[in-house]
């Protein structure tokens, strides 16, 4: 609407000033606000990183050399997006591990040590998982073989460099399988324990809950106190009458003892 009056972020002359410098001929109103906009959606984006990156070292100040690496990244992620492929960089903690390797660990075959600055991003499965260059933002799908069969044991992994866009896509299958799972779970558990879920105080709800959310993998009760903020005491009691009612099972995993609900 004319006339009316629009926040900005950066001062609006020095939106003008750098249009300018480009040899515009004319700058209109509304394209010095939109780059105004635009400005603000990238520096947010990258202050967000540097500060990820400053606790990453253990700082509560977020240094200029910050900063320049979440550019950095930012940079390099937005243009691995914009052309869909592996991106080749010299990157000081990943560029030295190639496109893809293979080994054989029974051999005394090992990764490179650069394979190690790698942060795991999420495990798909024992044997699978995904990773990323904490530097460069790389991903690398890995897969593993581990098989302790007695006569001819089995000891392999292999990585492999994959489009930021694989790895999305990999991300969301994975997100959208484990909300199913989840709903299985949840409908299966209110099927069986209906009456008896209605009894339970809250506490216990909320560690059948997080059963759930944890899809039913087995944990260990210093996890649920942990997670849920509950004192030892009250996860012990909790999980005792849980398992009185036979919702909850007990596994002994030397050296803790661990749960999962008992049928789903």
């Amino acid at each position: 609407m004319k006339g009316e009056e629009i926040d900005v972020f950066f001062p609006i002359a020095s939106i003008y000033r750098l249009i300018r410098e480009m040899n515009a001929g004319k700058v209109s109103k509304s394209a010095a606000n939109e780059l105004d906009i635009i400005l603000e959606e990238i520096g947010t984006e990258i202050a967000k990183r540097a500060t990820e990156l400053a606790k990453h070292a253990s700082r509560i100040t977020v240094k200029a050399e910050d900063m320049r690496l979440a550019f950095e990244q930012w940079r390099c992620r937005h243009q691995v997006e914009r052309q869909n492929q592996i991106p080749r960089n010299n990157c000081p903690s990943c560029g030295t591990l190639g496109d893809r390797m293979y080994v054989d660990f029974e051999a005394n075959q090992h990764f490179p040590d650069a394979f190690k600055s790698l942060t795991v991003v999420r495990w798909f499965n024992d044997c699978h998982d995904l990773r990323r260059c904490f530097t460069c933002g790389t991903y690398y799908d890995c897969d593993w073989v581990d098989d302790n069969e007695i006569f001819s044991p089995t000891h392999t992994g292999e990585y492999k460099r994959i489009p930021v866009d694989d790895a999305e896509r990999m991300l969301r299958t994975d997100d959208a399988e484990k909300r199913k799972r989840k709903q299985q779970i949840r409908r299966k558990v209110h099927e069986l324990y209906g009456a008896i879920l209605k009894t339970l105080p809250e506490d216990e709800m909320r560690i059948i809950n997080y059963f759930i959310n944890k899809l039913n993998n087995y944990v260990e009760p210093a996890e649920i106190e942990k997670d849920l903020a509950l004192t030892k005491e009250t996860v012990e009691n909790a999980l005792a009458h849980l398992m009185q009612v036979r919702v909850v099972m007990q596994i002994e995993s030397s050296p803790c003892m661990k749960y999962a609900l008992r049928d789903y």
